[in-house]
C-alpha cells in the first residue's frame, strides 16, 4: 500500500481524545484524514443537557443555573451535588463538540465509554472497533491523571490512581490491539519525564515508561511512526489561570492550542521514524 494511501485513511483508537488537548489534536488529524475513523475512549458519561436549560460553559453560570431548577421543583440541593452534576454536564458537552468536530472534517466519530484501568472493559472496546470498522490503524494513548503531592507523603493508592490509565492502560491496549496493523502511533507523554517536577514523582515516572515503550514499539514496528511527545504545558487543558500564572512568573511560555495540535498532527502523520521521543515546548510554535 502506498505512502498517500496509508495516510488518506486510518482508523484511529484514542483513549482520552474526547476533551482537552487531547482533542484538539484529534480535531486537526481530522482535517487532514476526512476518510479515517476517530473512536475516542473515555469514561465521563455524555450527560442530556437538562431541557429548558440554556447550554453554557461558564461553571459558575451553571451550578446558577442547576440550583435554580432544583429550586424551582422544591428541592434543596447540595453544593458538592450541584458541582458533580455541572461537571458531568460540561464533560458531555465537550465531548460532543468534539465529535461533532471531526464530523465536520469529513472524518466518522465514534465515542466509546472505556475504563483504561480495567482489563474487560478495555478488551469490550477494542473488539467493538475491530468489529464494526476494521483493525486499528492509529493509536493515540491521551489518557492521564494527576494526583500532585510530595513522594515521601504519597502513598500506593495515589501512584496507583496515576499509573492506571497511563501506564497499566496503555500496557492492556497494547495487549488487546493487532500491533502488526499499526502505521502510526502517538503516546502523550510530558517534560516532567525529562526534567522531572516537584509533586509529581509518580507522573513523571509514568510519562517516562511512555517514553521507553515508544522505543520499544518503534523498533518493534519498523515501517511505523511512532511518538512519544513529552509536553511542555499548554495553554489549556490542565493548566488553568492560576498554573498559567505560575508559569510565566517562571519565563516558561504556553504551548498554544493550534500550535501544539499542529505540531502533534506534523509529527505522527510525516515524522522522522527516527525521532521517537520528542520534548516539545514553546519553542516550537510560529
Amino acid at each position: 500500500m502506498s505512502r498517500a494511501v496509508v495516510e488518506a485513511s486510518n482508523v484511529w483508537f484514542v483513549p482520552g481524545g474526547a476533551r482537552g488537548v487531547t482533542a484538539a489534536c484529534v480535531k486537526e488529524l481530522a482535517r487532514r484524514q476526512s476518510g479515517s475513523v476517530f473512536v475516542l475512549a473515555g469514561r465521563s458519561d455524555i450527560v442530556s443537557w437538562p431541557e429548558g436549560m440554556d447550554v453554557t460553559s461558564d461553571m459558575k453560570q451553571l451550578r446558577g443555573a442547576l440550583i435554580s431548577v432544583a429550586r424551582a421543583s422544591g428541592q434543596t440541593p447540595s453544593l458538592p451535588d450541584v458541582d458533580r452534576q455541572a461537571k458531568a454536564l460540561l464533560a458531555g458537552q465537550e465531548i460532543r463538540e468534539t465529535l461533532d468536530d471531526i464530523s465536520m472534517s469529513g472524518a466518522q466519530a465514534v465515542y466509546l465509554r472505556t475504563d483504561m484501568s480495567d482489563r474487560a472493559s478495555i478488551q469490550s472496546a477494542i473488539a467493538k472497533v475491530s468489529q464494526q470498522y476494521g483493525s486499528i490503524t492509529g493509536l493515540v494513548h491521551g489518557a492521564g491523571v494527576l494526583s500532585d503531592g510530595l513522594a515521601l507523603k504519597k502513598s500506593r493508592e495515589d501512584v496507583a490512581y496515576v499509573f492506571g490509565p497511563k501506564v497499566e492502560g496503555l500496557a492492556m491496549l497494547l495487549e488487546a490491539i493487532d500491533l502488526s496493523q499499526l502505521r502510526h502511533v502517538g503516546l502523550f507523554s510530558s517534560a516532567s519525564a525529562v526534567f522531572g517536577n516537584v509533586g509529581q514523582s509518580d507522573y513523571a515516572m509514568a510519562n517516562a515508561w511512555l517514553g521507553a515503550m515508544a522505543r520499544k514499539l518503534s523498533a518493534d514496528l519498523p515501517d511505523a511512526i511512532v511518538k512519544s511527545f513529552c509536553w511542555g504545558p499548554w495553554a489549556g487543558g490542565m493548566v488553568d489561570s492560576s498554573l498559567a500564572g505560575h508559569f510565566a512568573s517562571r519565563g516558561i511560555s504556553l504551548i498554544g492550542l493550534e500550535d501544539g495540535a499542529r505540531i502533534f498532527a506534523d509529527q505522527i502523520l510525516q515524522g522522522e521514524r527516527s525521532e521517537v521521543e520528542l520534548l516539545i515546548g514553546d519553542e516550537w510554535a510560529g
